[in-house]
Parts: C-alpha cells; sequence; structure tokens
C-alpha cells in the first residue's frame, strides 16, 4: 500500500482557516497574557526614560521631606549649639583652673611682685605696722627677696611692714592687714571673678 502525501499552498491553508473561524467551525486560540506581556518588544529608550522619571520622582519625595523638617532641624540644631557652647566654655573655665594650679605647686609664679603691687595700693593709708601673712612655703624666698623682712620700697609711706606665716593663706597668695586696710592677694580668687565676668557676659 502506497502512502500519498499531500501538500497544500500555505496561503490557501491561511485562507480556508480563516474561512473557518469566520463561520464558527473553529475558534481562535486565547493567548496568555503572560506570553502576550514576553512578546511584546523591549524598547530601551523608553525603558530609559520610564528609570528617569522614577529617579526624579524619588529625588522630589527627598527635597519635600527636607522642606517639611527644615524648621524642626534648624530649631534643634540652635538649642544643641547653646548647649554645646555652654560645656565648651564650662570645660575651658575648669582647665584655665587646672593649669594654674598647676604653676603654682610649680613654683611658677611671682608672689614678690604681687606684695609689692599691693603695697603701692597701700600706701598713704596711714602710719603704722603692715603684717604681710604668707604660707609657709613662700616665706623663705618672699623674705629674701625683700630684703629680710623689710621692703625699701614702700616701708616709708606705709610704716613698718612685717611678715608672719599663715597656713590657712593658699601658696602663691598673700594677705596684708593693717589698721586701715585689708587687701587679699590670691590668683584663684582672680581667675573666679573672671570665670564669673565671662559667664554673666555670655548668659551662661
Amino acid at each position: 500500500m502506497k502512502s500519498v502525501t499531500l501538500r497544500f499552498p500555505a496561503r490557501l491553508h491561511q485562507v480556508r482557516l480563516s474561512q473557518a473561524i469566520g463561520e464558527g467551525i473553529c475558534e481562535p486560540l486565547a493567548m496568555d497574557p503572560a506570553q502576550n506581556a514576553a512578546n511584546q518588544v523591549y524598547d530601551p529608550v523608553l525603558e530609559k526614560v520610564r528609570k528617569e522619571e522614577q529617579e526624579r520622582e524619588a529625588v522630589q519625595r527627598v527635597f519635600q521631606s527636607i522642606e517639611r523638617t527644615l524648621p524642626e532641624l534648624r530649631g534643634l540644631v540652635e538649642s544643641r549649639l547653646d548647649e554645646w557652647a555652654s560645656y565648651v566654655l564650662e570645660l575651658a573655665l575648669r582647665l584655665a583652673g587646672e593649669a594654674l594650679g598647676r604653676e603654682l605647686e610649680a613654683g611658677n609664679y611671682d608672689l614678690v611682685a604681687t606684695i609689692r603691687d599691693s603695697l603701692s595700693h597701700a600706701v598713704g593709708v596711714g602710719s603704722g605696722q603692715l603684717t604681710i601673712y604668707l604660707n609657709p612655703q613662700d616665706l623663705g624666698l618672699v623674705l629674701e627677696r625683700m630684703g629680710n623682712g623689710k621692703d625699701d620700697g614702700a616701708e616709708g609711706s606705709v610704716g613698718r611692714v612685717e611678715y608672719q606665716v599663715d597656713p590657712t593663706v593658699p601658696v602663691g597668695s598673700c594677705r596684708i592687714e593693717s589698721n586701715h586696710c585689708r587687701i587679699v592677694q590670691d590668683p584663684r580668687t582672680v581667675l573666679e571673678g573672671m570665670v564669673q565676668k565671662i559667664r554673666g557676659e555670655l548668659g551662661a
């Protein structure tokens, strides 16, 4: 038995198929949505435009968020700056006090110059005896430099000058007393006065 192969032109086949669909003999196959999306032609230009649009929208949202929070952020920064300024001031003043203490402990001060300055303020307050109270650690050096207990530059104006030891007087300080005046010279007190003045000026 021989097999016979019949070949129809492709155009004729398409016409017959279209007629069959039109006459309701057969129905066209429904296209799968996923397959339909996959069959769509990819356009790199459109894809680039779409990504750029998304990026612009993201940047715009970020700027809008910054604009909403900017007033609150500005107030927060200003309050923090005031707080930090107060901390920095207190730290600087504390360091200055510690540095002064180290210098006094090391003997890096001129107490004789301080005493001479104090005696110049005591000049003219009246005749009589002036008593200078010093820390025991300072007495020997002061007596040596002031001429064994006498100050030639001031004694003639203020009367006799006497030096006494007072352990309550801090190192590097002195207290001068007479019937007419009382002068206290303490570098720590001077620094504290400066600190209070700075705090008052800055409102700290």
